[in-house]
């Protein structure tokens, strides 16, 4: 709805209802509302509230087997989040940004049951909650032969409980990503074009959870990491394309963290070359 010519009010509700495989019922009310100020193409501005769910995964739901068993009593997770949004272009430069500030409360998260009695209870329950502060922001560049983007996200955890949180830090979760990536156009003619693509991506340090199998184990980091990645793409009459990728070009050996406490050891240089037909 147009407030002014330049303000607008976005109201929403959703209602879900959903019937599960055991016949039992869930539903949920989402609501969300926008207030967007827009003078000019260069800015423009929007707080916005909204609620989000998901319903508990089928596998931790029916899931019987001992490592894993789950409840047919679990609820689904809730996210409540406002946003600040700033966004615009600059046409005669050929840029465009778009800036966010997020606050996110997660509430009903399911996570491994941390007062397991007998052999029968679930090893998953809905107690986790978790609050997070943001920022996400994009800057773009676009020419006909020359393509640039920047990205970036930084977030911090500002309390939780009965999740995988410690010092305000996520578990194998980093706090801050940067992501540059830029594509150049070499060759322009009627039946042959050809582009080389680059990729820059900085994660921060990740904390990694100790290994409670372990005695003395203890909270430990991994390694920060820029990571870039080079491709070369030619294509012929629209009708056949060559590529040729290497990932991790300068051959970083690096461990990300996961579900488990041993971290995982991504893969090294890798090179993939790729014929594909139009027909």
């Amino acid at each position: 709805h147009y407030l002014t010519s330049d303000l607008i009010l976005n109201v929403g509700l959703r209602y879900d209802n959903k019937i599960r495989t055991d016949d039992k019922t869930v539903s949920a009310l989402s609501p969300r509302a926008a207030l967007v100020y827009f003078p000019s193409k260069a800015f423009s501005a929007k707080l916005s509230y909204s609620r989000a769910f998901v319903d508990a995964p089928y596998f931790f739901r029916q899931n019987t087997s001992n490592p894993y068993r789950g409840s047919q009593n679990l609820q689904p997770e809730y996210m409540n989040s406002v946003q600040l949004d700033f966004l615009g272009t600059f046409e005669k430069l050929n840029l465009s940004y778009d800036v966010n500030l997020f606050y996110n409360n997660l509430t009903d998260i399911i996570v491994n049951n941390p007062s397991i009695v007998i052999s029968t209870d679930p090893k998953y329950i809905n107690a986790g909650k978790l609050k997070v502060l943001g920022v996400e922001a994009g800057l773009n560049y676009q020419l006909p032969s020359f393509h640039a983007h920047a990205n970036m996200t930084w977030q911090y955890a500002q309390d939780a409980e009965q999740y995988y949180y410690t010092n305000h830090e996520i578990y194998s979760v980093p706090s801050f990503i940067l992501n540059l990536a830029a594509d150049k156009r070499l060759l322009n003619l009627t039946s042959h074009k050809l582009w080389l693509s680059g990729n820059m991506r900085f994660v921060s340090k990740t904390l990694n959870k100790a290994n409670s199998r372990i005695p003395g184990s203890e909270d430990f980091y991994l390694n920060s990491r820029a990571i870039v990645d080079l491709g070369l793409r030619y294509d012929y009459n629209n009708t056949m394309q060559f590529s040729l990728d290497c990932d991790n070009v300068f051959n970083t050996i690096y461990e990300i963290g996961g579900s488990f406490y041993v971290p995982y050891r991504n893969p090294s240089r890798t090179l993939m070359g790729t014929v594909s037909f139009k027909l």
